[in-house]
């Protein structure tokens, strides 16, 4: 199930299972999916943020590798996600160099285990960080700036010396 994400300003997509692995058997998904901001919006994605919801029973261990490629499929950057018996890295995220109108995401997950093991994903959270294009100064800073000019000037003219 694919469930929207809105949190403060960023927005995103939940990936909710569960997908399971049981006894002697291994999963392969691919999660592939494209993101944009809206047309007129001044927005664009800056970065993307990924968090992992699993667990896993000895022997066991769940996998994510995240890979993030432009509308031009240039490739953007990738990150991992996982949960071992022994360690986890659980959330993980990836600032773009050139933030994005539009991203291509693909989420490779692999879910393994061994008898009597067992390995699941919960789910998946993926959102994206947003700055604005449109920092259009307001127009009580433009007064301030021109107010302190204009002070500025005619102080250096008073302490100018006469001729």
């Amino acid at each position: 199930m694919v469930i929207p994400i809105e949190e403060s300003n960023d927005f995103g997509l939940r990936f909710s299972g569960p997908f399971l692995a049981v006894g002697n058997l291994n999963q392969n998904m691919i999660l592939g999916y494209t993101v944009s901001v809206m047309t007129n919006s001044p927005d664009i994605i800056s970065g993307v943020h990924a968090q992992l919801n699993g667990f896993v029973i000895t022997p066991g261990s769940v996998d994510v590798l995240e890979q993030v490629f432009t509308s031009t499929l240039a490739f953007a950057g990738q990150t991992t996600l996982f949960v071992t018996p022994t360690t986890n890295q659980l959330a993980n995220a990836l600032l773009l160099n050139v933030p994005q109108a539009k991203l291509i995401i693909t989420n490779k997950l692999l879910l393994a285990s061994s008898f009597p093991g067992a390995a699941s994903i919960i789910s998946i959270d993926e959102t994206f960080s947003q700055i604005s294009l449109s920092q259009v100064p307001e127009p009580s800073t433009l007064v301030l700036l021109t107010s302190g000019l204009t002070g500025l000037c005619l102080l250096s003219r008073r302490f100018r010396p006469r001729r």
